[in-house]
């Protein structure tokens, strides 16, 4: 059965004698002069965490979660879950197929490293370093040389749960990073500190920006090798195109679900420019001096095709490759807008029904599949309802609850606090062999009891393992 806070905090008081006052009081919390914990819960919660890290075996733990991570091409980095532990299995969803990774040193899958490999799926990965969390993340709508202030009209800073003198703003365009200092409103941030360790430390028009948690920070999955493309959808192609103007082009998104923006083809009939931009903005953008309803630009030729030497291909679509996904929401309408290296509008080009652009989104359809042991949810204000350990992990978490409650009670460790951790010890390894036979592929069981038998191998695979079964 499962159980609650309240029954965990009874057979752990029951263990320990219920105290009087002196060491838990009645309603099991305690005051010092800087805060009011509730000691029980706390044990409780330190329990959970260190029952789930020591029962974690070769493929299974105690405890599993299930993600599945956009694949994107040219990323090798992911950032994990804040429950995560370790990975127990990894796979590459591509064209209909599950490619499993393995492990290998982060080291040496930086040995020789490409970038811009062209591989179709990954192979290996590794779990290294940490990152900071996502709290909120945009494109800058307003230039700011100084790098003092960010400002998007599509923010909700206010409600973003930012922290001010903790929190920091990541320039993802020009790699600089500073401190929140305050929230303005809804759409603008200060950073009265500036910005510091990037190419300009500047706010410019366009700029991909990123709030990360100044106090959480999750796990980094590195993959190899990098990707060409994931499984990208045309979300938008010529006939779903709604209209086209002398100035941009509108497309209107279906209710198919979330997509992630990766290029927007555009079709060019001349290259007298060296390079062009490609701007994506909400149903009221007006030009290129209009960054208020601004969502993202990108380049032609991107950034990628200019590494490699790629030019424009006149007569035909050339991509305008987003570095940064952008989410489009469903059943929403957006506008294109395509300049050259002086601001002067391109036109698209309209032959019968059709506008020559295409919008090329991932859909979902290619994924990382993985597999984690995970930490449980820990007991707060908010949540007070039943454990996520099973029933066969519930002695280890009282064993452990048990022995820290011990060295409060005798001043530090004693021999009370090292029976119970012995005791401990103890119950992992009975959790451990539970999950062992939970876990175990019982065909592989079957044949090692009737291993060597041949004759009399039961024709039936999966059969319960039995004193019947011949045992040689």
């Amino acid at each position: 059965m499962p159980y609650s806070l309240d029954e965990l905090k009874v057979l752990l008081r029951q263990r320990i004698g219920e105290p009087e006052s002196g060491t838990f009081t009645a309603a099991t919390t305690y005051s010092d002069p800087a805060s009011t914990r509730d000691e029980l819960r706390d044990y409780i919660n330190r329990a959970q965490k260190k029952v789930a890290e020591d029962t974690i075996g070769q493929g299974h733990a105690l405890l599993t979660g299930r993600r599945k991570l956009m694949v994107e091409p040219n990323v090798y980095e992911y950032s994990l879950p804040s429950d995560f532990i370790s990975v127990l299995n990894l796979s590459h969803f591509h064209q209909d197929i599950f490619h499993r990774l393995t492990q290998h040193p982060l080291s040496h899958l930086q040995n020789n490293f490409n970038p811009l490999s062209t591989a179709s799926v990954y192979t290996h990965y590794d779990v290294y370093g940490q990152t900071a969390s996502v709290i909120a993340e945009g494109t800058s709508m307003e230039e700011s040389v100084t790098g003092v202030a960010l400002y998007d009209r599509l923010g909700t800073f206010t409600t973003d749960g930012i922290t001010v003198n903790v929190d920091q703003l990541y320039n993802l365009t020009d790699d600089s990073i500073g401190t929140i200092t305050a929230i303005t409103d809804a759409t603008r941030l200060a950073i009265a500190g500036g910005m510091t360790g990037g190419k300009t430390n500047s706010i410019q028009t366009g700029d991909r920006y990123q709030v990360q948690s100044g106090s959480e920070y999750l796990q980094i999955l590195h993959t190899y090798p990098p990707v060409s493309a994931g499984q990208i959808e045309t979300t938008v192609d010529e006939t779903l195109s709604t209209t086209t103007t002398s100035q941009f082009a509108t497309f209107t998104t279906g209710d198919q679900g979330q997509q992630v923006l990766y290029a927007i083809d555009c079709f060019l009939t001349s290259d007298d420019k060296p390079s062009y931009i490609c701007k994506l903005t909400d149903d009221e953008g007006t030009g290129p001096s209009d960054p208020d309803h601004d969502i993202a630009r990108a380049s032609i030729p991107s950034p990628i095709d200019q590494t490699q030497g790629h030019t424009i291909t006149t007569g035909a679509y050339n991509q305008a490759i987003f570095e940064y996904g952008i989410t489009l929401t469903a059943n929403t309408t957006y506008r294109v807008f395509l300049f050259d290296d002086d601001a002067a509008n391109i036109p698209f080009i309209s032959t019968g029904n059709f506008t020559k652009f295409k919008v090329r989104a991932y859909t979902g359809m290619e994924y990382l599949d993985m597999y984690y042991a995970k930490y449980p949810k820990l007991y707060d204000a908010n949540f007070t309802g039943n454990t996520e350990v099973p029933d066969y992990g519930v002695e280890a978490l009282l064993t452990y609850a048990e022995m820290m409650c011990y060295q409060k009670m005798y001043g530090g460790r004693s021999a009370m606090s090292r029976e119970a951790q012995a005791d401990y010890e103890i119950q992992i390894q009975r959790v451990k062999s539970q999950a062992g036979l939970r876990n175990q592929n019982r065909t592989t069981v079957v044949g090692d009891v009737i291993a060597g038998i041949h004759s009399r191998t039961p024709s039936f695979k999966n059969v319960p393992i039995t004193t019947k079964l011949p045992l040689g």
